[in-house]
């Protein structure tokens, strides 16, 4: 697989040698070489080597997907580019949002159970 077609699927993050990608003989344009990591521990979510990276604090503090996502975002701003910055901290504020629209409704619900 060339790089750009890689890129395309995966996008760039840590180094990988993955010998998944190595399915060609070296000289041939699709041999192994290391590649940016996009999907285990990437750059851009803290990395595999730090205590803080997205999934484990996501984990340890038994998050569920909104306010994981949000911290997820959060964790991310700016460090995929500094002109997405906005952007995640966008998805970020969009999860934290949709978490409280829901948690009122169900505090609602309850109400409403509790005066039947």
């Amino acid at each position: 697989m060339n790089e750009a077609l890689y890129n395309k699927f995966h996008g760039e993050g840590q180094l990988t040698s993955d010998p998944w990608f190595c399915k060609f003989p070296a000289g041939h344009e699709g041999a192994c070489s290391p590649k940016r990591e996009a999907v285990n521990h990437p750059a851009h979510y803290g990395g595999a080597g730090s205590p803080y990276e997205a999934i484990k604090v996501i984990e340890a503090w038994g998050l569920g997907f909104h306010l994981g996502n949000a911290v997820k975002y959060i964790n991310r701003a700016g460090k995929k580019g500094s002109d997405l910055e906005l952007e995640d901290l966008r998805k970020a504020q969009w999860y934290l949002n949709r978490y409280v629209s829901e948690y009122e409704k169900k505090l609602l619900e309850l109400a409403k159970e509790m005066l039947r």
